[in-house]
């Protein structure tokens, strides 16, 4: 027996041969409650497809997270680039005016 929360809940584990498993729910509110089974069903949906055919799609914003990660690396040399152009160029203003005086 294992006390979660205020209440006592009893575990039973190391059987042989299981067949079965209780999943508790519990929430503030009914609609909670429903999303949280919604969520487990799907989330068991996931897992029963991919032990069945094991071959995956990516999906779910996996090709935005994909074009980000690429956008961030090229924004970062794109950055590097433009500023060390910016300071050469100021540099050789620098420099420019320093001969011109």
């Amino acid at each position: 027996m294992k006390k979660i929360g205020d209440e006592y809940f009893t575990f039973m584990t190391d059987c042989d041969n299981p067949k079965a498993c209780t999943v508790l729910l519990r929430g503030a509110s009914r609609d909670v409650l429903n999303e949280m089974e919604r969520n487990l069903h799907d989330a068991w949906s996931v897992a029963r497809n991919i032990i069945l055919e094991p071959n995956l799609l990516p999906g779910g914003g996996a090709a935005e997270m994909h074009l980000a990660q690429k956008m961030k690396v090229l924004r970062y040399k794109f950055m590097q680039c433009c500023c060390t152009e910016l300071i050469f160029s100021c540099c050789a203003q620098e420099k420019n005016d320093l001969y011109q005086s």
